[in-house]
């Protein structure tokens, strides 16, 4: 067996190894961001949006997920989220009238979208890394990952 071949035998062992690491639940989270800009009416303040789609038949830790997300921004964020500076939406994904959004979001399963509202531009961007810390022993990091994503977001406001 010549060098090359061993090298791509460990290489897909670790692949392995690093994929089952991973939360057991949910899907893993692509590595890519899609990114949406569109224009709003001038006289807008500048915010940050952070909206969060869930499904009531999401999975055990699918749900931890949401109740961390809502509990760290009412919490954490209460001062921001009174001066109007963040916004914070909730959504079933399994609520028909919730279609258009969901359409609009290109929404699938539990999503968390962070919008960025500077004069007339709205930026989106949907946050994925974070499910990749579902998991109840994961969540110090999950909230830290949520919180260094949510500062980020808020600089300059």
């Amino acid at each position: 067996m010549s060098i090359g071949d061993r090298m791509k035998i460990v290489i897909s062992l670790l692949i392995v190894m690093a994929s089952m690491s991973l939360p057991s639940c949910g899907t893993t989270p692509a590595s890519s961001t899609t990114a949406t800009t569109t224009s709003i009416l001038p006289g807008t303040s500048n915010r940050v949006e952070v909206t969060l789609f869930y499904s009531p038949d999401d999975c055990d830790c699918m749900k931890n997920g949401k109740i961390w997300v809502e509990t760290t921004i009412n919490t954490d964020y209460q001062a921001q989220l009174g001066k109007g500076i963040l916004i914070f939406r909730v959504y079933d994904a399994d609520d028909s009238s919730n279609a258009a959004l969901i359409q609009q979001f290109g929404v699938s399963g539990l999503s968390l979208y962070f919008s960025d509202v500077r004069g007339t531009v709205v930026t989106t961007r949907e946050f994925k890394s974070v499910w990749l810390y579902l998991d109840t022993s994961l969540k110090a990091q999950f909230i830290s990952v949520l919180k260094k994503e949510i500062d980020k977001h808020l600089v300059g406001l």
